[in-house]
């Protein structure tokens, strides 16, 4: 090798065996991101949590025989059931006071079992014929006196319409309305007549319905002023 040629190759490895840059961040320690554990949710026992969502929900009303059974079962169960409570009259009202709600202590929806009851013997419930299947229909005439003073029709085990047909001090409104009174007290007392399938209904008497007693004035769209009040069959403000 010439010297020129080694010179050369002096210069070289001394270049290559020098000492090599630093990078600025040489030696620093890199953090490590560590994650945040999120916070501990409380443990509720499923027992606990299932009687917390029992205690959110509504009571739920007991279920009753009669919500339960169909046919002749259901009609049972609902005319043995008790009664509803009686709304307090005033002891100077007519014994058989006519309202929207019934006649006396005949009131609309009593059981069965507590009709016969208030009936005490006086008077006894027929059956109807019906279609088989249909709900079981039942009358009762009361009489007093010689005189037929009620009709009453049961309907599945409820009573659903109470007809005064005979003329009676005791069986009359609050206005002393009563069968044999005219179309013209009975307006007068009781408001407008609006016609129904029966009869009138009047304003202020609503579910109660005054029939003529001459049967040809149902054809009139108004009972004529003079015309005699015949029956009056309460069925409620819901039926007339």
């Amino acid at each position: 090798m010439g010297p020129r040629l080694g010179l050369v190759a002096l210069v070289a490895l001394t270049a290559c065996s020098g000492p090599k840059p630093v990078h600025p961040d040489a030696g620093r320690t890199t953090p490590v991101a560590t994650a945040t554990p999120p916070p501990a949710l409380p443990h509720t026992p499923p027992d606990a949590a299932a009687a917390a969502a029992v205690d959110d929900e509504p009571e739920t009303p007991p279920i009753r025989p009669a919500d339960v059974l169909s046919g002749n079962a259901a009609e049972q169960a609902i005319g043995e059931s008790a009664p509803p409570p009686e709304t307090p009259r005033d002891p100077d009202s007519p014994p058989l006071l006519i309202t929207p709600l019934g006649v006396g202590p005949f009131a609309l929806g009593l059981p069965r079992h507590a009709l016969l009851q208030r009936l005490a013997k006086r008077a006894e419930l027929v059956r109807m014929r019906t279609a088989p299947g249909e709900p079981t229909i039942e009358a009762a005439d009361l009489s007093e006196n010689g005189v037929h003073l009620l009709h009453l029709v049961v309907y599945a085990g409820r009573l659903i319409e109470v007809t005064v047909t005979a003329r009676d001090h005791r069986a009359v409104t609050v206005a002393e309305i009563g069968v044999g009174s005219t179309f013209d007290d009975a307006e007068l007392a009781h408001g407008d007549p609006k016609k129904v399938g029966r009869g009138w209904v009047l304003s202020a008497l609503p579910g109660v319905v005054f029939v003529p007693a001459l049967p040809s004035l149902l054809s009139a769209p108004t009972p004529p002023p003079e015309a005699i009040i015949g029956r009056i069959i309460v069925v409620g403000p819901e039926a007339d």
